[in-house]
């Protein structure tokens, strides 16, 4: 048994996507609150899946680059989400 299958996250995490780059369309973007006493931060839904995509600020302006800064447009669109690794308080972690 995997621990992530016995305690599923509400958000999506680059172990989720097992190695591989994955297609996926957008549903939609809702500011929701992801950390208790924390702003709310924009979460992408997408289609077919239950977990959503929380935007970092690096993510949110990857995608306004070529996606638009109108988070409402972007519903419909397609983009390639893939595991890689950034720098993190001065180590290597895990992102999409």
């Amino acid at each position: 048994m995997k621990l992530t299958e016995a305690f599923p996250s509400k958000w999506l995490k680059a172990a989720d996507l097992d190695g591989q780059p994955r297609l996926v369309t957008i549903e939609g973007v809702k500011l929701e609150a992801v950390e208790q006493g924390q702003p709310a931060k924009p979460v992408i839904t997408l289609r077919g899946m239950t977990q959503g995509l929380v935007l970092n600020k690096t993510n949110g302006n990857t995608l306004a680059g070529f996606l638009g800064d109108d988070t409402d447009t972007w519903s419909g669109k397609k983009i390639v989400l893939f595991p890689t690794q950034a720098e993190f308080q001065g180590k290597l972690v895990d992102c999409i």
